[in-house]
């Protein structure tokens, strides 16, 4: 699964690769990212025009009543049961997005001796794009509106098989 993952990349980068609209941005590199941290997330705006936001990783559904704190992990959905887990059925029919990634992490190694493997583009571009849903969700005490996401990921690629069973979906 993709449990940190990586954003180093300039607006310039972000807007040539998938040609996002809005007013530039100072963004800031983050090596590495843990669940429930902000993200940069891409995703269409009322115009049907690219836009990015920031969104909380760790997917929060609409219809959710209790605190973030009591969330199970939704950091990660997996392909082939996204589209009937309800946690992210409603996202996945109608708010999909790309998560921006300079690269992602897996793991080899004996407990306590863990070895990070950082995976990034193969043709050295700065960015790849990973599958996401999104959401929004008002915090029933705060009446605070949070948008968060989800990684979409799916069975290992034979050369990533290696390190771990699960890997991003990079569109």
């Amino acid at each position: 699964m993709c449990g940190r993952f990586t954003q180093n990349y300039t607006w310039a980068e972000v807007h040539a690769f998938l040609s996002v609209l809005g007013p530039p941005r100072n963004l800031q590199p983050h090596y590495n990212i843990a669940p429930t941290r902000t993200i940069d997330v891409i995703r269409l705006n009322q115009d049907g025009k690219r836009e990015l936001v920031p969104m909380r990783w760790g997917l929060i559904p609409g219809w959710w009543k209790k605190s973030p704190k009591e969330m199970p992990a939704t950091f990660n959905a997996r392909a082939e049961s996204v589209a009937s887990k309800p946690m992210f059925r409603n996202a996945f029919k109608g708010r999909r997005c790309i998560i921006p990634a300079s690269g992602f992490y897996e793991w080899t190694g004996d407990k306590g001796d863990k070895q990070p493997h950082l995976f990034t583009a193969a043709d050295g571009s700065p960015i790849l794009a990973f599958a996401g849903l999104w959401d929004r969700w008002h915090d029933p005490e705060s009446g605070e509106e949070v948008l968060s996401c989800t990684i979409i990921v799916s069975g290992a690629s034979e050369w990533m098989k290696v390190y771990h069973d699960r890997m991003p979906m990079i569109l």
